[in-house]
């Protein structure tokens, strides 16, 4: 088939629509979509806001979740209004091409909002997230071209025909893509949906600091490793693999990666027993100051001249901490 065969039929058939009314009824109902799609958007935003001032967590996700739910409206209120051109027997050319570039740009935006969730979650983007995210927009348009021009079928099918050897079995090259694919989504998702619910946590005044800490980063954990299964049962891998990595697991934990499991664990011990909590003013061996985080490796200490040092979690279990605001958080300091 020739490859420009599909563009060719794509650039007539929207030729033919120029001396039919109807493009102007096509041209109407995507003006009409993008207006309400972009409207009712900023209707729902407007009320969701509190006249007191306060955000609730409904609206700041819609107020975050906004430049995704924009495209996607459009892309819903374009494919109800393709139906019903359809039904009518009317042509759907322009809305044929006006759908993949909305559904473009909200697969982008959709991509950068979890990402800069779960990545960027301080509003400091990096470079070389920037230099991803303009990769990945490249991406997408192409794939939206290939699409337009009617060789997406081609590339997939030459992709699914290549083979590739691994191990004793032959995989094509598609197999390994929507696999890589597969576990890179859910595993983004699973680490969106972490951040989501520490977040709603940490705002809870109701529940120990400790306690929050705890339950998201178990939450996240659980999370991640349902993510972990779902993925290898998409792409085809035995589960009963997990033993054998299981197995090896515990041959790294016994040959050199025991501080790292230690100072894991020391970490939920620190949240659990509940020795130590977020803002308390602590001295461990040479290093003093406010504990500002408690992360699963290690403790973050903020000195009173704005030096922070890394403390690994297995020294605030197995050595001497005094803590100066453990029972009592009123204190005197002096510089």
């Amino acid at each position: 088939m020739n490859p420009q065969q599909p563009l060719l039929n794509l650039i007539e058939d929207l030729s033919g629509d120029l001396q039919d009314p109807g493009l102007l009824w096509q041209l109407g109902t995507i003006v009409v979509a993008v207006l309400l799609g972009w409207g009712l958007v900023g209707l729902l935003k407007r009320r969701l806001t509190q006249p007191d001032g306060q955000h609730s967590m409904l609206e700041l996700g819609v107020a975050s979740f906004a430049r995704v739910l924009s495209p996607l409206a459009v892309v819903g209120l374009l494919a109800l209004a393709k139906l019903g051109f359809v039904k009518y027997h009317q042509h759907v050319n322009l809305l044929k091409v006006a759908l993949p570039i909305f559904g473009s740009l909200a697969v982008i935006r959709g991509t950068f909002y979890l990402l800069r969730r779960v990545f960027a979650r301080h509003g400091e983007v990096s470079a070389t997230m920037l230099a991803f995210e303009k990769i990945f927009q490249l991406l997408v348009w192409f794939a939206f071209v290939l699409y337009i021009t009617g060789l997406w079928v081609d590339v997939f099918d030459y992709l699914d025909s290549t083979l590739l050897p691994l191990g004793k079995h032959k995989v094509s090259i598609a197999d390994i893509l929507q696999a890589t694919l597969s576990v890179i989504v859910l595993l983004i998702l699973a680490l969106w949906a972490g951040t989501t619910l520490e977040d709603r946590l940490m705002k809870m005044q109701g529940m120990h600091t400790n306690l929050r800490v705890v339950v998201a980063r178990t939450a996240r954990a659980l999370l991640i490793l349902v993510a972990v299964l779902m993925s290898l049962t998409l792409v085809g891998i035995d589960l009963t693999v997990l033993s054998v990595f299981g197995g090896a697991l515990g041959v790294g934990l016994g040959l050199g990666l025991q501080k790292i499991a230690s100072n894991y664990v020391s970490g939920f011990v620190i949240l659990l027993d509940r020795s130590l909590t977020i803002g308390d003013m602590i001295t461990v061996d040479k290093y003093s100051g406010r504990v500002t985080q408690i992360n699963t490796r290690y403790t973050v200490l903020q000195g009173l001249d704005g030096v922070e040092s890394i403390v690994p979690n297995e020294m605030l279990v197995y050595g001497a901490v005094q803590n100066t605001s453990l029972s009592n958080s009123e204190m005197w300091l002096s510089t």
